[in-house]
This record gives C-alpha cells, structure tokens and sequence, in this order.
C-alpha cells in the first residue's frame, strides 16, 4: 500500500514504517515524471539505437553489420555475418511485409550484382520497440534527475533519495537490455529450395540463456540443425555436385562456398571445420576423399591420399581439389607413372625452305618466348566475378601487367557518389569519381 501511495502521490514521503509526511518540495517520482515528460523523442531514439548496438557487440561470436541502410552495406563473403536491423523497422508477419520483401531482395542482391553467398546472411528484427522506447525513456529520465540532483535542483534530498537514484539507475540499465534481447525475436536466413527467406521465431530471449544475445541466438541455430560447428566427410560425398561427379574434382573454394548458399548446413568457421574434416579424411587408411593441387585438374601437380597432409597444403582457392577416392587413386597413380608425349616431328617444307606456293613459311615463335596480349570489351553485370575469378587471377602471374578500368554509370542516389569515393579513399585509389 506505502508504495503504492508514494507512486501515486508526488508530494507525500514515508516517515519510518509507519509514518507520513507532506511537504512542499516534490519526490523524485515527482521528478522523474517531469524529466521524462521533457524528453527529446530524437535523443530517445539515438540512445536506444546505441544499447542495441552495445548489447549486440558485447562478446559477440559473430561478424556483425548494425543497422545496414542498404543491399551493399551487408558483406557478400563466405562467411556467417549477423545483420542487426534497426529496432524502427519492425518485423510485420507475411510473406508481403515491407521489411520481409526488401530483405529478400537484399539477400538476393548485393548492390547491383547477384549475390554469390546469400546464405551468409543471418538478417534479426526486433518485434516491436515499443517496450524497448519505454525502457530507454525510463533510463534517460533517471539519468536526468540524477544530474538535476547533483546540480541542487531538489531542496529536500534524503540519504535514501541517493540511493534510491542509483538503484534506479541501474534497474532502469538492466531492464532496457533485457528489453534488448526479448525484442529482436526474429531471425530470417536464406532457404535455397524454396527460394526464399525462412523465418525462425526465438521466442522472447533472456540474458540468463546465454553469455552474449550472438552466443544465444548462434544455440539456436545449431539446435534447429541449421548451423554446424564441424562436418563429416561422408555429408561432402553425399552432397557432391552432379556437374562435378564425373570429374571427381570439387574446386575448395566451391566447396567452402557451398556452405554458404543456401543448400547446406552452414559451418560456423568454415575454414577451421573444412580444414580440420580434410585433414583427417585423407589420412585415413580407407580415406573416401583425397587432395590434389594444381592449375590442371586433369593432372595434379601434388596428391594427397590416404597419408598425412600439412594443414598450410589446404588453401580455399580455385587452383586446390577435393578428390573422390576414385580420383584420388587415379591421379596418384598418373603421378607415379607418368606418361611421356610422343613426340611429333614439324613437317619439313620443301626444299629451298619454300612452300608450295614458292613463299617462305613464317617462322614459329619460341614456344617460350614472352608475347604481349590485349582485350578490350564490355562485361555483363553478372559476369563482374566471375570475370574477376577466370580471367584477372590468371593474369597474376604476368611480367608486365596494367589494367585500364574506365566506368561510366548513371546513378539513381546522388549518396552513391559519395560511398563509390569513400570505397576508392579506401584502396588508396587517389582518382575519385566525378560528375560528368
């Protein structure tokens, strides 16, 4: 009943346990409930966008992009990255809901090209912000009477008014981040065979589940079976291309990319739990994978099969194999028996070192004799990585190499300008985009 009346009356303190008193001076209640009335809506907003921010990078056990404005600021890369949305934009349930179709484009697209990894992205919405504003609200106003107090802006301060702001303090602290983790309740992730995003509800989270919000929101991924921290070598065979079966060859970077596409379970640190299932796979006296290494697919440079293998030989690149055991077999034997060419002899001209014609054939450069190449063309959008990964990686090797890059593109948001400049600053490019 006492705390009822004190909450409800702004001018009456308890006196002992049994007593009364009114005075003139108003109670912190009193205060509060000013303080929180003056409150500027904007700086709400900011403050509760800075605790979700804090409660999220607080241990967090996964890459993080907070609040991405667009497609472009969320990283397309093989690996799992945690995108926090704004706690404004709200999770509407329906597949027709603004935020659910702008992250699926989003997950779809990486700015203007397709994105190559859209099962890396782990999109979370909050259900609602309104208990999140209210808490916040709450926090800010005591932080407010607690610099009102300091300044001498209540007449009547009691022993217990100070302790009752510091209890207040850091209730109000515990509250609004528990309001955190029980708010962005929404996780949506990649569905490759439905060709869309699915949705995971994880209920109403609390900070007694997990040591972070990422650790708790990671649990429950890997107990809907969505999320794994190792694979096994039999899951590699099972799930191996059908493009790829006749060759017996999977490329490591395609493999660790399938992981992050939307078809296969996905691997927390890919590289340590491809690289660690590798390892031990070939080693094994009945090994059912192989390793095998080089430019030619056709024939390895090195084979690794049924021995030991150094983990730096295991390299995520295009140019390093997985092998069936029936590959692995056959290229190791092609490598311990290798096949010499026959050797085909030049027709000779006739004599006098003329053709039939009565002119003297050209004379065939050195087979190693350097020569310089040229191409210029214009690449489709969609083919921007893969032009990238077959034909700029092959040039790597060259003696003399310049790459002209001309762009000429008509944008839709003048703020792109800015972020192409930012990108180019970044690279140490002095060159800057210009309007023309």
């Amino acid at each position: 009943m006492s705390n009822y009346l004190c909450a409800a009356i702004y001018y009456l303190r308890p006196v002992g346990r049994d007593g009364w008193r009114f005075g003139h001076a108003p109670t912190l209640r009193k205060v509060h409930a000013d303080k929180k009335a003056a409150l500027d809506p904007d700086e709400v907003k900011r403050r509760m966008r800075e605790v979700v921010q804090s409660v999220f990078k607080q241990g967090a056990e996964i890459d993080l992009c907070l609040f991405p404005k667009d497609a472009a600021a969320v990283p397309d890369r093989a690996a799992l990255t945690l995108a926090v949305m704004s706690p404004d934009e709200m999770w509407q349930e329906g597949q027709e809901s603004g935020l659910n179709q702008r992250l699926t484009e989003w997950t779809r697209h990486c700015g203007l090209s397709p994105r190559q990894y859209p099962g890396a992205v782990l999109w979370i919405a909050a259900e609602s912000s309104g208990g999140l504003q209210t808490a916040s609200e709450d926090w800010l106003a005591w932080q407010a009477v607690a610099d009102y107090v300091n300044r001498g802006g209540v007449e009547e301060i009691e022993v217990e008014d100070q302790r009752r702001i510091t209890r207040e303090l850091n209730q109000s602290k515990a509250q609004i981040e528990e309001r955190v983790w029980s708010s962005y309740s929404h996780l949506l992730l990649w569905d490759a065979a439905a060709n869309g995003l699915k949705h995971l509800p994880l209920g109403q989270l609390h900070p007694s589940e997990a040591r972070t919000l990422s650790s708790a929101i990671l649990a429950r991924l890997r107990h809907d079976s969505l999320l794994s921290r190792e694979i096994g070598a039999s899951y590699v065979l099972r799930n191996w291309p059908p493009a790829l079966k006749e060759s017996g060859a999977w490329p490591l970077a395609g493999l660790k990319a399938a992981f992050f596409q939307g078809q296969f379970t996905r691997l927390e640190k890919a590289d340590d739990a491809l690289r660690q299932m590798l390892l031990h796979a070939v080693k094994q006296k009945d090994a059912i994978l192989g390793i095998g290494s080089g430019k030619n697919p056709e024939r390895f440079d090195q084979v690794w099969f049924r021995e030991e293998i150094s983990p730096a030989e295991i390299i995520f690149d295009h140019e390093t194999y997985v092998l069936t055991a029936a590959k692995a077999k056959q290229a190791k034997e092609a490598l311990a028996n290798p096949k010499t060419p026959p050797i085909v002899e030049p027709p000779k001209p006739p004599s006098g070192g003329e053709t039939g014609d009565g002119k003297k054939p050209p004379k065939p450069p050195p087979p190693d004799e350097a020569r310089f190449v040229e191409w210029k063309g214009i690449i489709p959008r969609d083919q921007w990585n893969l032009f990238s990964l077959k034909v700029l990686t092959r040039l790597s090797q060259a003696e003399q190499l310049d790459i002209l890059v001309q762009v000429r593109a008509k944008l839709k948001d003048a703020h792109t300008l800015d972020q192409l400049n930012a990108a180019l600053k970044e690279l140490g490019i002095a060159d800057r985009f210009r309007e023309t």
